[in-house]
């Protein structure tokens, strides 16, 4: 294999979405922070370029990398250096970590815990935010000896050189601390057949240590000989003993805690610790979270593009970037293309878009590449379908970072921001950031294009209900009067013959003026175009018109309807859409309890809600449906059986209206029989109870 097909299969590789992410960046990044510092002759961004990773995701400690990524970057270092060096590549690379030079965050860590031996105690704590490719353990062997382990998950392909790379870190730990290199051995390898890798760490006892030891030890001498010297009868030799042994121990415990401050202070001197930065990260991950709802709040609220760019370039700014420009083409409006620059002069600005414009009906030529962010470093690195004209204003930027909007892998537009010198280093979480922006955008623009296109169509709905409705009406009316003028006109005999047939005909024509009716009822509700004549209605008067209204069906089915009124003397409402709403109620639950049955209508206060439950004690309404039997046009399968006069809009109708009261209904079905006594409950009467809630 040759090495332009072994790139290619690590690109594929290091691309290839499944590939964990199980090195934190810091890994990585130690390497090039070595090599920037030791070996300047070596170009790190060609090798970043090479390994395809960009500078600002090996920047950021919160990003993760490949076992892939890993081994290109070891490989692609490897080649400036001869194999037979003293110390290999990896080793230098981990000892690098305990220098001054290292990433101050593995620094940090590490001399937080005050020692070596607690350093090592939590080692695997450390290694695991670090590595997620192995588990490590950690035991302490003595008091300046600890063994530590690394067994490596079944997935993960490790490398020869990460034993060396490892062997590196333990003994940065201890230079910390220290100053000079611990002794490690390395017993048992994954790479010579063993189930995992074991180092032992040994070093010997410090200034401090030894000082107090022989404290210890004086302090042990003196409780043993003291009182032998008293028993002997030597008082005097035994008082002078003890006077010595005590200034003595307490001269070596000063002098031990003198030079442990001393080595303290100047390791806290060395490592330049400072809360400065944390603080810092605190203050970015709290601005972000910040920035997250914002974004969120003013995108979303918008239902214009060009408003959206406009808060998009103040959130831009508000992120420090002095100069961009945004583009999006709204392809619903015939390719309209919206711009908003900030920062830029009048003239520039207008030439970027001019520029533009020759090419907003072309950006799905944008190459794959550039469907990702990208930091140009001049418009030489900008591909077709970007005009020379366009790629010669944007050369008055400089160095600038492009963002893609881009919905369902289609590019919709970009914004360009010149990148801010002087500023910390761009990290991988700044590109996530700007990338998260691009996208809300970019969802905000089709929300747009989305609710613009409903509000279009929802007004050809209406008017074509509006119109074909208007049109039924007419040739009902006629129909109707026809019958009536068949009706006199006939011979008697003949009417009598064809009375089944007429008065079929006068139903079915009084069905469709009704279902057209309601059609145009709940059209105006929808519409906004009836306003409620607003008044303090009395549940009695609501009832009187209840009765006219229902009489007929309920006779039919030799229904008893009780109505009750409990603590309501007026209630807020529009009394004709009213009636209407409890009319349909009414006539719903007449339609579907079995002949014979029982229908409450109770006006009650319930807490802050004036209640009007109608409740039956017929058929029911399976929980299936319930979601549902509000929906236009939807009936019950079991209600079919019953009753094939509706056609399923009374029921939206009665919601539409208590919604333009301010109110709701619902639906419970079955009933409890124990909480309903007086419905008699049972076999096919399951029952059901709708409940309008209204403000009083």
């Amino acid at each position: 294999m040759d090495a332009a097909t072994s790139h290619q299969d690590l690109t594929a590789r290091i691309e290839d979405a499944s590939e964990p992410l199980i090195y934190n960046s810091m890994v990585l990044e130690n390497y090039l922070r070595m090599i920037r510092m030791r070996y300047p002759q070596i170009d790190v961004d060609d090798i970043l370029k090479r390994i395809k990773l960009e500078p600002w995701e090996m920047a950021d400690p919160a990003q993760w990398l490949t076992q892939q990524h890993y081994n290109a970057l070891y490989r692609e270092l490897s080649r400036h250096f001869p194999p037979s060096r003293e110390i290999s590549l990896a080793r230098e690379a981990g000892r690098f970590a305990g220098t001054d030079s290292s990433q101050k965050l593995l620094r940090e860590a590490v001399f937080a815990l005050l020692s070596p031996t607690r350093a090592y105690d939590v080692f695997d704590d450390i290694a695991r935010r670090l590595s997620r490719a192995a588990d490590y353990t950690s035991r302490r062997m003595g008091r300046n000896r600890h063994q530590i382990t690394i067994t490596y998950k079944p997935d993960v392909e490790p490398q020869p050189f990460q034993c060396e790379n490892y062997t590196g870190y333990l003994e940065a730990i201890f230079f910390l601390f220290e100053r000079k290199w611990p002794r490690i051995e390395h017993p048992h390898c994954h790479f010579r057949g063993d189930r995992q890798c074991t180092y032992l760490i040994a070093w010997d006892f410090s200034a401090p240590q030894a000082l107090n030891r022989l404290r210890n030890l004086l302090i042990a001498l003196t409780a043993a000989g003291v009182p032998t010297l008293f028993l002997a009868g030597f008082f005097n030799l035994a008082v002078g003993s003890l006077v010595f042994s005590s200034i003595t121990g307490l001269s070596l415990s000063l002098l031990s805690e003198f030079i442990e401050r001393r080595r303290f202070f100047s390791r806290v001197r060395r490592q330049r610790i400072s809360p400065r930065e944390k603080v810092e990260g605190y203050d970015r991950f709290y601005n972000y979270a910040r920035l997250f709802n914002e974004i969120s709040r003013h995108l979303s609220k918008h239902t214009d593009v060009s408003q959206v760019l406009e808060k998009l370039s103040q959130i831009l700014q508000g992120l420090g970037y002095a100069r961009g420009i945004t583009f999006i083409v709204d392809q619903t409006h015939d390719n309209a293309l919206f711009g908003h620059p900030f920062g830029l002069d009048t003239g520039l600005a207008a030439d970027l878009r001019a520029a533009l414009e020759t090419v907003k009906s072309e950006l799905h030529k944008i190459p794959p590449e550039f469907k990702k962010p990208q930091v140009i470093g001049g418009p030489q690195h900008l591909p077709a379908p970007f005009p020379d004209a366009f790629k010669t204003a944007v050369a008055q930027l400089g160095e600038m970072i492009y963002i893609p909007m881009t919905y369902e892998n289609s590019v919709l537009g970009f914004f360009l921001v010149a990148y801010r010198h002087g500023a910390r280093p761009l990290m991988a979480s700044d590109i996530n950031l700007l990338t998260t922006l691009a996208s809300q955008t970019a969802l905000s623009v089709q929300y747009i294009a989305a609710f613009e296109s409903l509000l279009r169509n929802e007004q050809l709905k209406n008017e074509f209900v509006a119109v074909a409705s208007h049109e039924l009406r007419t040739p009902i009316q006629i129909i109707l009067l026809a019958l009536e003028e068949m009706q006199t006109a006939l011979p008697p005999a003949v009417r009598q013959d064809m009375a089944l047939e007429l008065d079929a005909m006068g139903e079915s024509a009084r069905r469709l003026e009704h279902i057209v009716r309601d059609i145009l009822d709940i059209n105006k509700l929808e519409t906004r175009k009836s306003n409620l004549d607003q008044q303090a209605v009395s549940p009695q008067r609501l009832i009187k018109a209840l009765e006219r209204e229902s009489e007929g069906l309920v006779a039919a089915g030799r229904h008893q309807v009780n109505y009750r009124v409990e603590g309501v003397e007026t209630i807020t409402c529009d009394p004709d859409l009213m009636t209407q709403t409890l009319t349909n109620l009414i006539n719903n639950a007449a339609k579907y309890t079995p002949a014979g049955g029982r229908i409450d209508l109770v006006f009650s206060r319930t807490g802050t809600d004036i209640t009007i439950d109608c409740i039956d004690n017929g058929i029911g309404v399976p929980r299936e449906f319930q979601e549902k039997i509000f929906m236009k046009f939807f009936q019950v399968e079991e209600a079919l059986a019953l009753d094939r006069t509706g056609c399923g809009l009374g029921l939206s109708l009665c919601r539409e209206i208590i919604k333009k009261h301010g109110g709701y209904i619902e639906v419970e079905s079955p009933l409890k029989p124990d909480e309903h006594p007086e419905l008699d409950l049972g076999g096919a009467r399951r029952g059901t109870r709708f409940g309008i809630h209204l403000a009083p």
